[in-house]
């Protein structure tokens, strides 16, 4: 079983976007996030850049960016 640390990198990993993770990936990917910020605006920060990564808003959808990441 990963840890919470894994399920962060694994999520945060650009060739595995767009992969369904799961339930218990999700959940280990908040509770890592959790542990590594120390406030809980910091985590809806986080939280909330993430979605734009997983939608490639913004910078993330920066077809520049976007082709380094292969």
């Amino acid at each position: 079983m990963p840890s919470p640390l894994h399920s962060v990198a694994y999520m945060l990993e650009p060739q595995f976007q767009g992969t369904d993770f799961g339930t218990e990936v999700r959940k280990d990917f908040r509770d890592g996030v959790r542990r590594m910020v120390a406030t809980s605006d910091e985590y809806k920060a986080v939280l909330s850049q993430h979605t734009k990564f997983t939608n490639k808003e913004g910078i993330y959808g920066d077809k520049d960016i976007i082709s380094l990441t292969g």
